[in-house]
């Protein structure tokens, strides 16, 4: 058999995903923001780690729009360990549904780094 890996690695927890309207507004609002090609990031800290992932209607269609959410939340999901104590909210730019993955993880790299080097 292979070697197991552990399930926190494998899942976005229920508790760790952003879901109240009010939540995100004070995100947005209060937060700093990133902006890289593909996507806009909005960060707040917090005493703990929470995430959003918001894609307009104007992106497109449903299909389309929850494509680049589960692209979102893998990215994340695999850069989780890099962010501590801070509320963030991933939004999705009209250029996206050209994106594929590896567009959006690099994007959030970016991110990643520039959040680093302050």
């Amino acid at each position: 058999m292979g070697e197991k890996s552990s399930n926190s690695d494998q899942c976005l927890p229920k508790n760790e995903i952003i879901k109240k309207n009010i939540e995100f507004k004070t995100i947005l609002t209060r937060g700093r923001q990133w902006e890289g090609k593909y996507i806009k990031i909005f960060i707040l800290e917090a005493k703990e780690t929470k995430v959003g992932f918001l894609v307009p209607k104007k992106v497109g269609n449903a299909v389309i729009r929850n494509r680049i959410k589960r692209l979102m939340r893998e990215t994340y999901r695999k850069n989780r360990q890099n962010i501590k104590n801070l509320h963030v909210v991933l939004y999705a730019k009209n250029l996206t549904p050209s994106a594929g993955y590896q567009h959006i993880y690099n994007d959030f790299q970016n991110f990643l780094k520039s959040v680093n080097d302050h």
